[in-house]
């Protein structure tokens, strides 16, 4: 496993390598994080992948709170849906605090706080450089859910990728390093991880990295320790900021 540390900026950026957000934990209890989960704007787990599976390992009471967001009901080819986040935006549901009997509300749900984000789908209607600036948009409002709740670590899914990205991979993946790596952070934050769930998101990531001047000029690779069986790539910037219910109604 490689670290690299983020100088100037308060936070570590980590590219994590095989890692679910759902398993994504930070420092002790006593600490506050969240994570980001790749949605759409009804924030239904309609066709699988990490929202389907964060549906499952959250339960009832994270179903709820899904549902108890504030919506828009919206009609598509004639049905109803509720709208409940916009693609570019983000909205953030918690705390998963634990119950009376000592387990988490959010049962297999480790975060604190379960962040929203709806990022736009490539292959629909409307210009790529339309679709990016939706997706900026929902890097930077998932960052601000963060901010205002003052969470000192979050982890990220890949917002429009797998078939979200049109075929083309690098281009939601550049954006999330750009957006990530850009941000200025806050007092409270110390860390973002960027979950490289499969083998595809972690080989383009690295190209990136390795292709882009600015970003390979300001890397700095150190040793870091595993942690048990979870392989972790981590990436540091030198100078640079950084369920199957329906949720229909």
């Amino acid at each position: 496993p490689l670290q690299l540390i983020i100088s100037k900026r308060p936070f570590q950026l980590i590219i994590s390598k095989h890692l679910s957000i759902i398993d994504f934990s930070y420092g002790t209890s006593n600490n506050k994080y969240g994570i980001v989960c790749a949605t759409n704007e009804i924030c239904f787990p309609i066709c699988g992948g990490v929202d389907l599976a964060l549906a499952k390992a959250g339960g009832k009471r994270l179903d709820e709170d899904r549902r108890n967001m504030e919506g828009k009901e919206s009609e598509l080819e004639g049905n109803k849906r509720i709208i409940r986040c916009v693609t570019g935006n983000a909205q953030i549901v918690g705390p998963n605090v634990e119950d009376g009997d000592g387990k988490l509300k959010y049962d297999k749900v480790k975060a604190n706080y379960v962040i929203f984000a709806v990022g736009p789908t490539y292959l629909k209607n409307g210009t790529g450089s339309e679709k990016d600036i939706l997706l900026r948009g929902a890097y930077r409002a998932s960052l601000s859910r963060a901010k205002e709740k003052k969470l000192e670590a979050v982890g990220f899914s890949l917002l429009s990728a797998g078939n979200r990205c049109g075929g083309n991979l690098e281009r939601p993946l550049r954006i999330a390093l750009e957006e990530l790596s850009a941000f200025q952070g806050y007092k409270e934050l110390k860390q973002i991880n960027i979950c490289a769930f499969n083998e595809d998101e972690v080989e383009m990531l690295d190209k990136i990295v390795q292709d882009h001047k600015d970003f390979r000029n300001r890397i700095q690779f150190e040793t870091a320790s595993a942690k048990k069986e979870t392989i972790e790539k981590c990436f540091s910037f030198r100078n640079c900021w950084d369920s199957n219910k329906s949720l229909m109604t």
